[in-house]
């Protein structure tokens, strides 16, 4: 039985990689890693394979599209059992996602207003994937609010 304390992190800040036990995962794959990630951003979500088709094969077509996919979760799930996390990907007829009970990940703290990982947020996620970039401006406003707020309060403090 896993949990979050099975010491699963995710990175995608500064770039993508999966941690188990401070050991980083290699990918043999690396549009396996691609689709980890993909799954990742979207926090658990259900991601339909022709959405996922679309963002990591735009230029193929759909039905050659889905035939990797499958190839590529298949090798994931392998990638993720040698570390003993399979359980991180959940696979349903025509849907992926994660189960984010499993891991600890830095973007999802972020979005919790940890100040840990507030601090750790460079501007940078997953530059190494193009469709990540939408969400900078989204990150970068939450980053500047928590700031000028627990600045405000910092300035507060110091006043009595």
């Amino acid at each position: 039985v896993m949990s979050a304390d099975s010491h699963i992190f995710i990175q995608t800040f500064s770039g993508f990689d999966l941690f188990v036990d401070n050991q980083v995962v290699y990918f043999s794959s690396k549009k396996s890693k691609e689709l980890l990630a993909l799954l990742v951003s979207k926090r658990g979500g259900s991601v339909p394979l022709s959405e996922i088709a679309y963002i990591l094969y735009s230029n193929t077509p759909e039905r050659t599209a889905k035939n990797n996919i499958r190839v590529i979760g298949y090798r994931l799930r392998q990638i993720l059992r040698e570390y003993g996390c399979e359980g991180l990907l959940v696979h349903r007829p025509g849907v992926y996602s994660v189960n984010t009970e499993l891991f600890i990940c830095d973007y999802y703290e972020f979005m919790k207003e940890n100040r840990t990982y507030i601090t750790a947020y460079t501007g940078k996620y997953m530059p190494e994937y193009l469709w990540a970039s939408e969400a900078v401006p989204y990150l970068n406003a939450i980053y500047n609010s928590y700031n000028e707020k627990h600045s405000l309060q910092e300035n507060q403090v110091n006043k009595c």
